[in-house]
């Protein structure tokens, strides 16, 4: 027999929309306090189910939306425009703000750590033969966050959403013990 705070995953988009329901009851409500938000997260393994968590819940929320694009560039190569713009503002990076961050008045924040404040953010991975700088505000909306992310933290409200398995045992220990 199941738990009663627990669901098998048929429909997936069906339910990650109950695991909204129940981690932020009422979310759309403009009458929610900021302090609604703190005790509250749904965890998972990869920062792609992140991302759609997050959309959807932002979706939820009332009032305007303001979107904020970032400015993209190459460094390390003879010719910076050998790459369309639109392929450099895909790319994503675990420590990198996305290049596209849409918030509304009341949406949690984590802040990315600044990797360097002069010249904007960085990304040295090994796998592109360039440099990518970006620069965009360090933050990204935190009704969901990977389960790394998590580790340290108290949690009072927490979904667990494994649309895929988690990494290791360590990381399913730190979901399970928010």
């Amino acid at each position: 027999m199941m738990h009663r705070a627990c669901f098998e995953a048929v429909d997936r988009e069906r339910n990650v929309n109950a695991l909204i329901d129940a981690v932020y009851p009422g979310v759309g409500d403009e009458n929610l306090q900021d302090e609604y938000f703190v005790d509250r997260a749904i965890l998972a393994p990869t920062n792609a189910s992140v991302r759609r968590i997050n959309e959807m819940v932002a979706e939820r929320l009332t009032g305007e939306t303001k979107e904020y694009m970032s400015v993209d560039s190459l460094e390390g190569v003879a010719d910076p425009n050998m790459f369309e713009q639109e392929f450099l503002n895909s790319l994503n990076f675990s420590d990198v703000p996305p290049h596209r961050i849409v918030l509304k008045v009341g949406t949690p924040i984590i802040m990315i750590p600044n990797l360097n404040n002069d010249a904007g953010l960085e990304d040295d991975d090994k796998e592109f033969p360039f440099k990518l700088r970006r620069k965009q505000f360090p933050v990204v909306p935190a009704f969901a966050m990977t389960i790394n992310k998590a580790q340290g933290q108290s949690i009072h409200h927490v979904g667990i959403y494994l649309e895929s398995p988690a990494f290791t045992h360590g990381q399913l220990y730190v979901a399970l013990s928010r």
